[in-house]
């Protein structure tokens, strides 16, 4: 595949999101063009419920409460983009992950949430995870 634009069912990672609600300078644009992509329904997306975790966190950690409420609305209603609960098997598949190739808990997460949607890339900026052999990692650059 090799490239985002040719995605059906793209997992994405949490980056992806943040870069995409706060218009990062180097990334915002491509990101934009993903999410666009999704909002039309040319490709249906997926993210992990930890995602949302990861994204509100920043906003209720500065005590604003509107901007996480404003971010939650945004995702949960945003159409084609499905959020995947963490199941007991997304758990144990993540362990598994953790322990082959030594990456962190919560990339471990959502991967194996990924392969669980059975997604055909997963979407990231994060160089470490392009190691990762069992679902295409595509950088965002």
């Amino acid at each position: 595949m090799t490239s985002y634009s040719n995605c059906k069912q793209p997992f994405l990672d949490t980056c992806v999101l943040i870069y995409f609600l706060e218009g990062h300078d180097v990334f915002g644009r491509q990101v934009k063009k993903i999410m666009e992509k999704v909002e039309t329904g040319a490709t249906k997306a997926a993210i992990s419920a930890l995602t949302m975790t990861e994204l509100l966190t920043g906003p209720y950690r500065c005590n604003n409460e509107l901007l996480a409420l404003e971010y939650h609305g945004l995702l949960y209603y945003f159409p084609n983009l499905e959020i995947v609960d963490i199941t007991l098997d997304i758990a144990v598949d993540a362990a598994r992950i953790r322990g082959v190739y030594d990456i962190a808990t919560p990339d471990s997460l959502l991967l194996a949430t990924a392969l669980q949607v059975k997604a055909d890339a997963f979407i990231t900026s994060d160089k470490k995870l392009s190691g990762f052999k069992e679902l295409e990692v595509l950088l965002i650059r």
